[in-house]
């Protein structure tokens, strides 16, 4: 039931509660007939059951609008004081923010005093360290100065020590003094007495012929040219062919018996020719103008001695062969050039019968340029400080000292690595160059040997056998006996160069023996 429907009941319940049942029709002549079936109606709708149910709701239902109206009051004080709680609310949330940005400003300010606090300590530590380091040095200082107390008290002691001795010192130095003066007049007279010796001595020294200031490699450079330059002479002379009536008389000599000499103009030939002319030249020069002086016509008396002399003491021999240079050098001057000569003579006699007339005459000419450049190749070795000796005895060496010997523009083998030159070796074309010292030699340019193992003498072997088979063939035949004898006359027919007198064999036999 709504609130307007129990207002309009509730009107004319207010008679009806005024008055009994009987006070009705005390009224009712007043009333109209409507009304009157009204209040009629109504009062039996008031009797009803219904009716008064809806009366007890009406009056709860006012009980509850005062509820709700307390309610209400109480809701709006609850506004009020929300509201209240809302404005406090809001001025606390402002005044926690302000509280947080003075909390954060003080933060940052309280790390920085935190920072300069650490700073302070750092700083406090440093200073510390600081401290602790001058007291360190303080207490050093106080150390050293006891201990240069204690020195300053030893020193003291010193002096004390040193004043006492004074006047001993003074009558030593005084005693000094006096023996100073006599030193001082000895020493005079031994700078006297030196310098007499000095001139002595640089007399002496002038009296020797000096030394070369040339290196030891442009010598043992000259020293291979100068057989170079001797394979190139008398190359182009044994290269020229011999004519065939020449070839019928050639002689051979008796010591290269073994040799493959073969009257012929065959390549291998002529390189066995040429190897036999060199060989003999290079050992006339050797014992004519590779001499340490040409004082005596005694070719090994000197040479031998300071040999020796050099294997015991080097500067002694030096000192001895430059002061035997310089006696009568005029006199030696001449002696070397009738040496020179006398080689000019020799090894062409010796080799005459090799060559033809017009071959004879050209070798002669190179055998002399030879010599010249034998001449101008030894003088600075034979006036060197060091002992320099040419060696032609290869059988003492090493194989790594001795190499083939190669003809004028040829290219030959030379024998198989590990071969023993010893026992394949015919003979030294070209001697090695050897140093001599305190007791020891070195060779510092290698032997050129005759080796049976290179090409050519195999070659000339293998001719000289064909030529020896025909030989005996020609010799069985009746009508060809005598050619074959003038062609190759026995060696008791040959020359016989080793008693010539000139020395081409030493007097001692083989003239390519060692």
């Amino acid at each position: 039931m709504t609130p307007a429907i129990s207002a309009q009941r509730a009107e004319p319940q207010v008679p009806t509660n005024a008055s009994s049942s009987g006070s009705v029709s005390d009224t009712a002549p007043l009333m109209p007939e409507t009304l009157k079936k009204a209040v009629e109606h109504i009062n039996q709708l008031a009797n009803l059951p219904d009716f008064k149910g809806a009366t007890q709701i009406f009056v709860q239902m006012n009980e509850q609008q005062k509820t709700i109206e307390d309610k209400n009051g109480e809701l709006a004080k609850l506004k009020d004081a929300i509201d209240g709680l809302y404005l406090r609310h809001q001025s606390l949330t402002t005044e926690m923010a302000e509280l947080r940005t003075e909390n954060n400003t003080l933060q940052g300010q309280l790390e920085e005093k935190e920072e300069e606090v650490s700073e302070g300590s750092r700083k406090a530590d440093a200073l510390q360290k600081q401290v602790d380091s001058l007291l360190s040095e303080i207490d050093g200082y106080v150390k050293n100065h006891s201990e240069f107390e204690e020195k300053k008290k030893e020193n003291e002691n010193k002096i004390n020590k040193l004043e006492l001795s004074e006047s001993t010192l003074k009558e030593q130095l005084a005693s000094e003094r006096g023996k100073n003066q006599k030193l001082e007049a000895d020493k005079a007279l031994l700078e006297k007495s030196m310098q007499s010796i000095k001139g002595k001595l640089q007399k002496l020294i002038n009296f020797t012929a000096g030394h070369s200031n040339e290196s030891e490699s442009s010598m043992l450079e000259q020293f291979s040219e100068l057989w170079n330059y001797a394979n190139d002479k008398l190359s182009a002379v044994i290269q020229e062919d011999i004519t065939p009536d020449r070839l019928s008389v050639i002689k051979f000599l008796p010591e290269a018996e073994d040799m493959p000499l073969l009257a012929s103009n065959s390549e291998a030939s002529k390189t066995m020719r040429l190897a036999v002319m060199l060989a003999i030249l290079s050992k006339q020069i050797d014992e004519e103008i590779f001499q340490p002086n040409y004082l005596s016509s005694d070719k090994r008396n000197f040479r031998e001695v300071l040999t020796e002399v050099a294997y015991i003491d080097p500067e002694k021999e030096s000192f001895l062969r430059s002061l035997l240079l310089s006696i009568d050098p005029e006199e030696q001057e001449k002696e070397l050039e009738r040496r020179s000569e006398r080689i000019g003579q020799v090894v062409p006699q010796i080799l005459t019968n090799l060559l033809s007339g017009e071959q004879g005459e050209k070798l002669q000419e190179a055998v002399h340029d030879v010599v010249q450049m034998a001449i101008r190749t030894w003088t600075p070795i034979q006036h060197a400080q060091k002992k320099y000796e040419p060696v032609f005895d290869y059988k003492n060496w090493d194989k790594k000292d001795w190499k083939g010997f190669k003809p004028a523009g040829k290219i030959l083998n030379s024998g198989q690595a590990g071969e023993n030159p010893a026992a394949l070796c015919k003979f030294a074309v070209f001697p090695a160059m050897s140093s001599f010292g305190l007791d020891m030699d070195e060779i510092l340019k290698p032997f050129a040997l005759l080796v049976k193992s290179q090409k050519l003498y195999v070659a000339a072997e293998e001719d000289k056998k064909a030529s020896t088979k025909q030989e005996i063939n020609e010799a069985s035949s009746p009508t060809s006996g005598k050619m074959s004898n003038k062609r190759r006359p026995s060696n008791a027919q040959q020359a016989q160069p080793g008693s010539n007198g000139h020395g081409a064999t030493n007097g001692k036999g083989h003239f390519l023996g060692q």
